[in-house]
């Protein structure tokens, strides 16, 4: 339910405080359980959603600039300072290596 939740708005900042409340647990306690049970903490998790969803966007014929917003990253800097800390590469620099078939 609140993974269903972040992805259905990934377009705006959503924390571990607020999944929590939404299935009634602490912050902490959230916390502890979700790193527990997926085995990454819960802001990774957070930031590969949006990474995913930029990369969906992206894919779908959006503009950098513009999946990156609308996936929920406050600018373009943002987006690409999280893709090379994820990825090692800028989202420019992974787009260049990309080859898209049409079928």
């Amino acid at each position: 339910m609140a993974l269903d939740y972040l992805v259905q708005h990934i377009d705006r900042p959503i924390g571990a405080a607020e999944l929590a409340a939404m299935i009634g647990l602490s912050r902490s306690r959230f916390m502890a359980l979700f790193s527990h049970e997926l085995g990454i903490p819960v802001r990774r998790y957070i930031l590969w959603i949006h990474l995913k969803q930029a990369a969906a966007l992206i894919c779908a014929g959006a503009t950098i600039t513009q999946a990156a917003h609308d996936a929920g990253f406050s600018d373009l800097a943002h987006f690409s300072r999280t893709m090379r800390a994820t990825f090692g590469v800028t989202a420019s620099e992974s787009l260049q290596q990309m080859r898209i078939t049409l079928m």
